[in-house]
């Protein structure tokens, strides 16, 4: 039986729920979309009290599909100041799909200088005082809480920018390894939890185990075909050897990696960052390759070490090293592995990061290519100085503040490492998303004509959506996109249920109808699918090409 945990922070009571009706057939980003368009008024502040934090795994949370333990956290952006959901693997979504949970509701605010960890077991729930994590990174808050809690854990953390109510804050997530590598990272979600109070989130799935379907012999035939095509197709082993690093490649080749602030598709010293480079320094220093959730079969995570073979970081993923690698003009990644290492101790998305210090360059604090500036700033984030108080507030706010008007950001969140004067199917995803700015709301490169590049965008925009709803990892989107019966085969061989192709594409187009309502209702109507002015503009070499799309055809995909 499933249940959803409400914590109120104001009263500090914790309630166990039963699904309502209309609910029991959503989960991860579509059951965010419902409670916030039930519980939420649009227009309250988001680190107000009227706010909700939700955690939601997904439909298939806990069970044994591959690949399918991702977890949605969601709220009202304090950096878009509309509809939130950003997704992480780690172990969190296995563990609450295992307990049982079907969402965590966080609601209210608690006295003012008081923070607490949300614990989570099978015999039930506790707010525990933080004592002295305050203020620490993630990379202590997570040692510390597997040390008291113990190695069955799963973690979901704040770092010191959170705390501050940083907009570019993140919800750290832990790994296999218990360390707090991948990250609810878009949106500043972190900001949301401090102001909740909640510095951890603490589950433990120990006396539970994996989720059983309800039809065994209908899911063990969708799931041998399934496993089956993971473990021979080319483009997930090319994953599970080079990472999302291989995105260098195809953006060098089509020119859409961001340089130099979006000033060109190119990098001069690509070669030193890219998947080649990042597997030769793997090797040379003992580093792997691993999974970065439970039951993962592609395992796309590098771990990387130092010089000296310690531990350094992990999930280098393509959007990092191109927003804080060829983006602030740097080529070396020793200085960006630093850098993406700094980004999740603080707990800071690297990609509204990257956008910002490279804003930054038309200020004198900043020059493209200085890496040892870009820790120095870093840090100054981490510190709370004013200037890193600033940054932290991500690309559109340092914008504001120093005068810059040439800003890449889209409804207040900074873009993602894909250049939409070469990526224009991607541009309109990006524009036209009620996630503002954001990668995850539907990769997509082909399209001719307008027409099709716009139809091609909304077709992944609700098939994304519903990958985030199974809580499945994108990079098996490629046959679950093709055949959505193994979608439906999964959803009802775990459920029990008869859903057929027609209802899941109904349930994607809803999804994206709820997150638009909701921004509608925030004042974040259509005049909002605005490109930034100078990808119009500015010709993007080597390719010459600028983002032509007509504004009214943004408008009408709304």
């Amino acid at each position: 039986m499933t249940t959803i945990i409400r914590v109120n922070m104001t009263s500090l009571e914790i309630n166990r729920e039963p699904v309502p009706r209309n609910m029991e057939k959503l989960g991860g980003r579509a059951l965010i979309g419902e409670i916030l368009n039930q519980e939420v008024n649009a227009s309250c502040h988001p680190l107000g009290k009227n706010n909700r934090l939700i955690f939601a795994p997904g439909l298939l949370g806990g069970t044994a599909v591959p690949c399918s333990g991702r977890i949605s956290i969601g709220a009202k952006s304090p950096l878009t100041r509309g509809f939130k959901e950003a997704n992480s693997g780690g172990t969190l979504g296995h563990k609450l799909g295992r307990l049982g949970i079907k969402a965590i509701i966080i609601e209210g605010r608690p006295a003012k200088g008081h923070h607490y960890v949300l614990r989570l077991t099978k015999n039930g729930t506790a707010l525990d005082e933080a004592g002295d994590l305050g203020q620490l990174g993630n990379y202590d808050v997570t040692k510390r809480l597997f040390d008291q809690y113990g190695n069955n854990i799963a973690t979901a953390s704040i770092g010191p920018a959170g705390e501050m109510l940083l907009c570019a804050s993140t919800v750290a997530i832990s790994d296999q390894e218990g360390r707090p590598s991948r990250h609810a990272a878009r949106g500043g979600l972190g900001a949301v939890m401090g102001s909740k109070g909640i510095k951890a989130v603490v589950a433990d799935d120990k006396g539970c185990g994996v989720v059983k379907p309800k039809n065994p012999q209908a899911f063990k035939a969708v799931l041998k075909e399934f496993s089956n095509y993971l473990k021979v197709d080319p483009q997930i082993r090319s994953r599970s050897r080079h990472g999302t690093a291989e995105g260098i490649w195809h953006a060098v080749d089509a020119g859409w990696l961001p340089t130099r602030n979006f000033s060109s598709g190119h990098f001069e010293e690509v070669k030193k960052i890219d998947a080649d480079a990042i597997e030769k320094l793997t090797k040379e220093r003992s580093g792997y390759m691993t999974a970065c959730m439970p039951g993962c079969v592609i395992k796309c995570t590098h771990v990387l070490n130092d010089r000296d073979k310690n531990y350094l970081t992990s999930s280098l993923e393509y959007e990092t090293l191109a927003m804080l690698g060829s983006n602030l003009g740097i080529g070396n990644l020793d200085t960006i592995c630093l850098l993406d290492r700094m980004c999740d101790d603080i707990g800071i998305d690297t990609i509204e990061t990257g956008g910002t210090l490279g804003i930054l360059t038309e200020t004198d604090f900043f020059q493209f290519g200085d890496g040892e500036k870009a820790l120095d700033l870093l840090n100054e984030i981490r510190n709370g100085t004013t200037l890193g108080r600033v940054l932290g507030q991500g690309v559109e706010v340092t914008g504001r503040v120093f005068g810059i008007d040439r800003i890449p950001a889209i409804k207040g969140q900074g873009m993602p490492a894909y250049d939409p004067r070469a990526l224009k199917t991607m541009g309109i995803t990006l524009s036209t998303s009620a996630l503002g700015a954001d990668h995850t709301a539907g990769w997509m490169v082909k399209g001719e004509t307008y027409e099709e590049q716009i139809n091609h965008s909304m077709e992944r925009q609700i098939a994304f959506a519903l990958m985030d709803t199974l809580g499945m990892c994108l990079f098996t989107r490629i046959m679950l996109f093709d055949n959505l019966d193994y979608m439906t085969g999964f959803v009802n061989g775990v459920h029990g249920w008869d859903l057929i192709e027609a209802d899941l594409l109904e349930l994607g187009k809803d999804i994206l109808k709820k997150e638009r309502r909701f921004n509608e209702n925030a004042g974040i109507g259509f005049h909002a699918n605005q490109i930034p002015d100078f990808f119009r503009n500015e010709a993007c070499p080597p390719t010459g090409n600028i983002f032509d799309v007509p504004e009214e055809m943004l408008w009408r995909s709304s």
